[in-house]
């Protein structure tokens, strides 16, 4: 049976509400302690050998004067494994928090946490203290650290960095933009190493706003320290377009500043660094802008920058006023599994309830998207995202890295579980221009079938083909694996994809009830083909195929 690509069934994919069952939902049953305000995961606290998460909860015991919890969870089912509780009012205890490398040297990574007092100093001094990550005891504290002056919660002035100072433990970065400054302290017992003094050419830029590190910028085997000024100026006209500046991870000396594109744009309200992800030998860096008003006034942008050049790699922007897309970012060591490494924005506040994106590290090609009105994708029974998120490793051992994101407004934090089936491959298909047979994969992960065809020719576009049922007819210089009816996948950001330099397409499909008639019932099964352009005799090929039960 001749089978024309041109009357294949149009089906668009689209974000409509679902229960999200295969989802871990860690809510204590009260809004008012913001559990997730803050995050970090991927450590294993309780020895059973799966990464679990911590979460501050900086409003716990009062919503008005909060004093601050910080509760360790379980990877496995999100129960509570352990609790640090506080006792200052309006302490605020966990609202910033990041794990440090095993300063006690007990096998387990340790935790940072930042709170506005933990004792009688006066409220918004933003003390330090640093517990063990295995037995929760206090390794040490700053009870003085000083004002940081912080505006709002969606900084991330702490950063636990490489070992400094050379004695065997991972040290610490902290901003303090009330200041102007940073500086790096000792992870043994939070003794100054490094500081970084007010820019004289920078005033009132909130330098160290946001904090990293990140490997191998400027050419030395010790990695690299960022620092966000989001009011960062590069001449006296300009309006706060915001800046990161890279110091040296071995003595803190200048490497350089970057300004950000735009004016107004906030740029460095969150950086992170991120591995080589164009090729040239060198990490590279995420910074958030979320005032930046390219598309829409203050929609927000994210901009993925070369750490050796500090030329702009590519630019996700937001779509709607004051969605202030970029106000928070997380590092993703590899999402789509294309060997390079991805990451997640947060937009607080676009739609009803807030939206995360996470994105292609390549190319800032949307792979996933969360957000929506409660009870939709992203939105869970409550609460808003564009929060905190961390990356948990994985910890349901599928391969796939795992995520934790918070919807910090209705206190609650949501593990999003690796593929819970996989694709088998049925049916092969003819090489390539390059020679190779294009691979094809399909992963669930609820309420999403995440595709990817890879091994196919560089810089050609492509998409993806559904199914129930198995067919093997000769097409175009390949072979059409399906028959009959053949759904062409679409979503919202549209069907063709550019296979770009890393050779392979990536889509995330949703899968709750579709339009014209197609359901996905648990139990099916489901074939999954990519089509792509070619340069061959007829113009085009397939990758192979597919079978996977829902």
């Amino acid at each position: 049976m001749k089978i024309h690509l041109t009357l294949l069934v149009l089906v668009w994919f689209t974000h409509t509400a679902v229960a999200q069952s295969e989802r871990i939902y860690v809510n204590p049953g009260d809004g008012s302690t913001n559990l997730g305000w803050s995050l970090a995961g991927g450590e294993d606290f309780d020895g059973d050998g799966t990464p679990d998460f911590v979460a501050g909860a900086p409003n716990h015991g009062d919503p008005v004067a909060g004093i601050g919890v910080v509760r360790f969870h379980s990877g496995v089912d999100g129960s509570l494994i352990d609790e640090l509780t506080f006792a200052t009012p309006s302490g605020r205890a966990g609202v910033v928090l990041t794990l440090t490398g095993d300063v006690d040297l007990d096998g387990t990574r340790d935790v940072a946490i930042l709170a506005e007092c933990f004792g009688t100093a006066p409220a918004g001094t933003h003390q330090i203290q640093l517990y063990s990550g295995a037995t929760r005891n206090l390794l040490w504290s700053l009870p003085t650290f000083g004002v940081l002056a912080i505006q709002d919660d969606s900084h991330t002035p702490l950063a636990g960095i490489h070992d400094v100072d050379g004695d065997g433990r991972g040290d610490l970065l902290v901003g303090r933009p009330g200041a102007g400054s940073a500086m790096v302290l000792s992870g043994l017992d939070g003794t100054p190493i490094l500081g970084f003094d007010p820019v004289a050419t920078l005033p009132a830029s909130d330098l160290g706003y946001a904090v990293c590190s990140v490997p191998n910028l400027d050419g030395s085997p010790e990695p690299d320290l960022l620092l966000g000024a989001p009011r960062a100026k590069s001449s006296a006209a300009s309006t706060d377009q915001g800046a990161v500046l890279i110091r040296s991870g071995l003595d803190g000396s200048a490497v350089r500043i970057d300004y950000g594109p735009t004016a107004g744009g906030a740029f460095g309200t969150f950086v992170i660094g991120v591995a080589d992800v164009n090729g040239d030998g060198f990490a590279d860096y995420c910074a958030g802008a979320p005032n930046d008003s390219t598309t829409m006034f203050q929609a927000g942008a994210a901009h993925m920058v070369s750490g050796a050049t500090g030329a702009i790699l590519w630019s996700f922007h937001g779509s709607q006023v004051e969605e202030h897309l970029g106000t928070r970012g997380v590092a993703l060591a590899d999402y789509d599994g294309d060997g390079l490494p991805d990451v997640l924005v947060g937009a607080p506040d676009k739609g009803v309830c807030g939206y995360s994106y996470i994105l292609r590290g390549v190319d800032g090609a949307v792979l996933q998207t969360h957000g929506g009105p409660s009870g939709s994708p992203g939105g869970g029974p409550s609460g808003c995202y564009g929060g905190a998120a961390t990356s948990m490793g994985d910890f349901t051992g599928d391969g796939r890295e795992d995520i934790a994101m918070s919807s910090s407004t209705g206190g609650q934090v949501i593990l999003y579980e690796g593929c819970r089936a996989t694709g088998i491959v049925y049916c092969e298909t003819n090489p390539n221009s390059w020679g190779q047979r294009a691979t094809m994969e399909a992963c669930v992960v609820e309420p999403y079938v995440m595709l990817r065809s890879a091994r196919m020719p560089s810089s050609q576009f492509g998409f993806f083909l559904m199914g129930q049922n198995a067919g093997n007819t000769p097409l175009f210089d390949g072979v059409l694996c399906l028959d009959s009816p053949i759904v062409r996948l679409n979503v919202e950001w549209g069907s063709v994809i550019n296979s770009g330099v890393t050779r392979q397409i990536v889509r995330d499909v949703y899968l709750p009830t579709l339009p014209q008639g197609v359901v996905l019932q648990p139990g099916s099964t489901w074939r999954f083909q990519a089509w792509f352009r070619d340069n061959t005799v007829n113009g085009s090929n397939f990758s192979d195929a597919v079978a996977l039960t829902l």
